[in-house]
């Protein structure tokens, strides 16, 4: 393969880039990464994580190419932190996730158009974390008038969270894409997210490559969950962690050691010596 033919590297965080719930990137990370910006190629992240949760590591890495976050819902220009793209949620969906919402015991918030989470329940560690993972809230609870939505996030126990998955399934039109994470470090809650079905890693990587007059061909992602696969499909070569489920690791044309081994950092440093 011809590997100078690679214009732009997509990197996943948790589990790809970073272990599962850190912000600590390797010094053989960041300078390979560094290394791989003077050859006047570019890289950024594609996360299912929100622009703040991944501030931090946009700045240790000094990314300038828009970021793809909440699972490929919004773009955002990592300087000046404005929404570049976004994909909401049918406006059809987003009522009858309301609906859905005030039929359950979970807690519920919603995520506005401007990045910021509107409640309209909110228990005690559903608020510890938003103030933990650095996310912006509104105080005064959310409006039922909000315009745009980019979200519906049910927080809550298993039984909780499941209860409100299944009757998104049976009841919610237009198929919408529905992510289930166990309790983040810290807290025992789940979380549901519930975006519209044309928000994804890989639709929102075609955007991004046409903005920047790249090829897909010429785009190399890295990735390691079910969130990750359509952008590994899509992209010219797709790149997995090794202790990615089999159905990621069959999607993707490479396999390679995960952060905790500096697979990114070992593989980049050799992609630097092929373009050189």
């Amino acid at each position: 393969m011809d590997f100078s033919i690679f214009k732009l590297l997509v990197f996943d965080l948790d589990g790809t880039l970073v272990p599962y719930g850190s912000d600590e990137l390797s010094l053989k990370t960041v300078d390979a990464l560094r290394a791989f910006s003077r050859t006047h190629r570019m890289f950024t992240i594609a996360t299912g994580r929100s622009f703040y949760q991944s501030k931090s590591i946009i700045d240790k890495l000094g990314i300038t190419v828009p970021v793809i976050v909440q699972t490929g819902a919004l773009i955002v220009d990592p300087v000046s932190g404005k929404i570049l793209r976004s994909q909401p949620l049918n406006p059809v969906l987003h009522r009858q996730l309301q609906d859905i919402a005030g039929r359950v015991s979970a807690d519920h918030l919603i995520l506005g158009e401007d990045g910021v989470y509107y409640p309209t329940r909110s228990g005690v560690q559903c608020r510890n974390w938003l103030l933990q993972s650095g996310e912006r809230c509104s105080v005064v609870g959310c409006s039922s008038e909000l315009p745009v939505a980019i979200k519906h996030l049910f927080v809550g126990s298993e039984e909780q969270i499941r209860e409100v998955a299944e009757l998104v399934k049976t009841q919610a039109d237009f198929c919408p894409h529905l992510i289930l994470w166990p309790p983040d470090q810290g807290f025992s809650d789940w979380f549901l997210e519930v975006f519209d079905s044309s928000a994804s890693k890989g639709q929102a990587l075609v955007w991004l490559a046409e903005k920047l007059g790249i090829k897909m061909e010429a785009v190399m992602a890295f990735g390691d969950g079910y969130n990750d696969m359509d952008m590994l499909c899509r992209a010219g070569l797709g790149i997995a962690m090794e202790k990615a489920v089999s159905e990621v690791r069959a999607a993707a044309g490479l396999t390679i050691p995960g952060p905790e081994n500096d697979g990114i950092a070992d593989f980049v440093t050799g992609l630097i010596e092929r373009i050189a």
